[in-house]
């Protein structure tokens, strides 16, 4: 299943029914026959237009890089993940994006400043013409707070007479039309979604970037699994202005596509806390702690570079599809002796 888009400009009807009036643009397999399956208009934020279109083909067989080439040649790497640098690699590379959310927040707040005074002042013209204007808002708040105590609430002699007062403050379907259907409302919603598009856009083509570079160097990629919702809970808007989880699809199909291993080793195992050598835990760090000295043989780690290489370390011992095991017991002794060979030689220890 292969998706393309198609097409930017915005379609009229007719266009839509007349398939042939549109110009396609992809990569077609020209040499083999495929079967058309479904075509998929889309509309985004901004209002521009997409078209997608999926087929089915034979593929080839793909061979795994551990058939092409010899476990000895083999390109090894673990990635931490993080919040400071965004991935850490085992060989002391660290890699930082842009945050294209946060530098566009400023202007989308401007203009979502500017949208909802023109929805206010509406609401209020409507309101205003009303023959019981609508309380402040301050006011209502505070009302329902009372009126949630209050024990007549249930009873026909309402004291706060609630029915009144909730049917002013609503709006009905026509009146909604009034305050969001004008031309100047709809062009400012359009320019504030541009902004999510854009920052979308840049954050797509940065995880790009960054997995095309990891997976075109390396041959076994060891990941860490993490709870993007969880983290999104502590952290906010930032975990979502990374993509994390989105760069780890990226990584494992374009590793996929190639014949190479991504691999992302259990959940609930403590890369930063041990120490990639002695493996003693240490249960004090924190998440202030960017390095810290192991008390048990003395060496004092890098917390980011320590866990990428414990991921690598826990990605081979765990490394299995479906239950079976990939790596044989001499091919995973070859494979750490070479990687722990890369890792003195970069001397970071």
């Amino acid at each position: 299943l292969i998706l393309r888009p198609c097409h930017q400009a915005h379609l009229t009807k007719q266009q839509i029914k007349e398939f042939s009036s549109l110009k396609l643009k992809g990569h077609f397999p020209h040499d083999q026959q495929f079967n058309i399956k479904r075509l998929t208009f889309s509309q985004d934020k901004d209002g521009r237009y997409y078209v997608s279109m999926s087929y089915e083909k034979i593929a080839p067989k793909k061979h795994s890089v551990l058939e092409t080439k010899n476990v000895e040649n083999l390109s090894l790497i673990g990635c931490d993940l993080g919040l400071k640098s965004k991935l850490t690699s085992s060989d002391g590379t660290t890699y930082t994006t842009r945050l294209p959310y946060k530098e566009i927040l400023d202007q989308k707040a401007k203009l979502q400043r500017k949208l909802q005074k023109k929805v206010e002042i509406k609401k209020i013209s409507i309101v205003s013409k009303r023959a019981n204007p609508t309380i402040p808002k301050k006011q209502y708040i505070k009302l329902s707070k009372v009126r949630k105590k209050d024990k007549y609430k249930h009873k026909e002699n309402d004291r706060l007479q609630w029915k009144v007062i909730r049917k002013d403050n609503s709006f009905s379907k026509d009146e909604w039309k009034l305050i969001y259907g004008s031309n100047s409302t709809h062009r400012l919603q359009k320019q504030a979604a541009k902004f999510d598009v854009k920052a979308a856009n840049i954050r797509k083509y940065q995880n790009h970037v960054l997995s095309k570079e990891i997976v075109d160097n390396n041959d076994i990629i060891c990941l860490e699994d993490l709870n993007i919702s969880g983290m999104k809970k502590l952290w906010g808007r930032k975990i979502s202005d990374l993509a994390l989880s989105q760069l780890k699809d990226f990584i494992c199909y374009k590793a996929e596509n190639q014949g190479k291993i991504a691999y992302q080793i259990d959940r609930f195992y403590p890369s930063s806390k041990t120490c990639c050598f002695c493996q003693t835990k240490n249960q004090d760090l924190s998440l202030k702690d960017r390095s810290w000295t192991c008390k048990s043989c003395g060496k004092n780690h890098d917390r980011d570079i320590n866990a990428s290489i414990n991921i690598f370390v826990q990605g081979i011992h765990e490394m299995n599809e479906d239950g079976v095991e990939i790596l044989d017991k001499a091919q995973k002794k070859i494979l750490l002796n070479s990687f722990w060979n890369d890792v003195s030689a970069k001397m970071f220890y």
